[in-house]
């Protein structure tokens, strides 16, 4: 596992000499690797959202929104470095997000996988969190995702929102024949994904949304599996979205477990 301090990203992760996660690079650290999507992941609609009365504004992307938080673009602290564990901790706090939240996260490497879970203290007053990671896996072109239950599918009022209405959809997904997947399940809870060489068993922590991407920056090979606390634009919506209060923590993260085919 290699982890950078520039955003606490995961470049790369290899199992029994088999690359599993998709080579990342820093400069474009959401089209591989593992980001830390902090302290919201997707987007926010317009990049603006309004806290305990307050207006606050983040700095927006090309298509007019903001996207994945500002966690994986700053410079963390290694704390701890041993053979199959790595930490590192940060002070989330920008001019969009002035809030005094403390957040470490602990990689660590297990004989048949990995976890990465993080912890969101608030130092003072109350802030909103609403975290995620953007794994990309090693899969193969014939992928499928598989659900314990059957989840809800949030139906999109456009190509980045939900409409707060909900589907019933399968508990396999698989690729489609036609396009490709940018779609958030609502979802707690065990799942897998079964690639053509190995078979990822994910249990998340904190996390009651998925994310699933094997858009261009996937390619054939990868799907990006993303755990999620919250609903997409939940800083607008309050959906799920987690406030901590002064002193409160938070854990969010995953782990997995790895298997040949």
């Amino acid at each position: 596992m290699n982890i950078s301090t520039n955003g606490a990203y995961v470049t790369h992760i290899s199992f029994d000499g088999h690359e599993i996660i998709k080579k990342g690079d820093i400069r474009s650290k959401t089209h591989g690797g593992i980001a830390p999507l902090f302290p919201y992941a997707n987007r926010i609609e317009n990049g603006a959202y309004e806290f305990e009365g307050v207006s606050h504004k983040f700095k927006l992307n090309r298509e007019g929104n903001s996207s994945h938080g500002f966690g994986k673009d700053m410079e963390w602290d290694e704390t701890i470095q041993e053979e199959n564990k790595v930490q590192m901790k940060t002070l989330l706090h920008d001019e969009g997000y002035p809030f005094q939240v403390n957040c470490s996260i602990e990689f660590s490497l297990k004989e048949s996988g990995f976890s990465i879970i993080s912890n969101f203290t608030c130092n003072e007053g109350q802030a909103p969190i609403s975290p995620g990671f953007h794994p990309y896996f090693k899969s193969g072109p014939n992928w499928k995702l598989k659900f314990l239950s059957k989840p809800l599918k949030v139906i999109k009022k456009d190509s980045f929102f939900p409409s707060g209405n909900y589907l019933e959809y399968f508990k396999t997904v698989k690729p489609r024949t036609v396009g490709t997947y940018d779609d958030c399940f609502k979802y707690t809870g065990p799942l897998s994904i079964q690639g053509d060489s190995f078979i990822y068993n994910m249990e998340t922590i904190g996390s009651k949304y998925i994310m699933l991407y094997n858009g261009r920056y996937a390619g054939n090979n990868y799907v990006a599996v993303e755990p999620m606390s919250s609903a997409i634009n939940a800083f607008n919506t309050g959906e799920d979205l987690v406030v901590l209060k002064k002193n409160q923590s938070f854990n969010f993260g995953f782990s997995v477990g790895i298997s040949e085919i």
